[in-house]
């Protein structure tokens, strides 16, 4: 019989949020939320200006959850593409995503990826995401 090990931690944190878009659109939000880190998996939950946003990080795979005023799906996959699902009030989109990139800096993550729909370039958006 063999026993799995499973390491967990969680801490309150303080996080600096900040994004960009190819139309030079910007954000950067200091925000508080909680951290767990679970068998190399980074879950990140906290709540800002526009909802309520979940994170699940791993080496080559991102999934991330915002619910508010316009709620978002994203889910990318280890070969850099996947999907996402956008609504907001009288609108509700499905995009493929292509292009994604993730990469670990220390304690810190930065990821960018391609929206597409029907194979033309919608947008392209990076974020980071910085504990302080």
């Amino acid at each position: 019989m063999t026993t799995t090990t499973i390491k967990t931690t969680t801490m309150n944190i303080n996080l600096i949020i900040e994004s960009s878009d190819l139309t030079g659109e910007k954000s950067i939000e200091r925000v508080q939320g909680i951290k767990r880190a679970e068998n190399k998996i980074l879950y990140y939950t906290y709540e800002s200006g526009i909802g309520r946003c979940e994170f699940l990080i791993g080496k080559n795979y991102l999934k991330m959850k915002r619910t508010g005023e316009a709620d978002l799906k994203l889910e990318i996959g280890e070969n850099g593409e996947g999907k996402m699902k956008y609504s907001a009030v009288g609108f509700h989109k499905d995009f493929q995503i292509k292009n994604a990139h993730i990469n670990f800096l220390g304690g810190n993550i930065a990821f960018s990826y391609d929206i597409m729909e029907e194979n033309e370039l919608i947008n392209t958006l990076t974020i980071k995401i910085w504990e302080e």
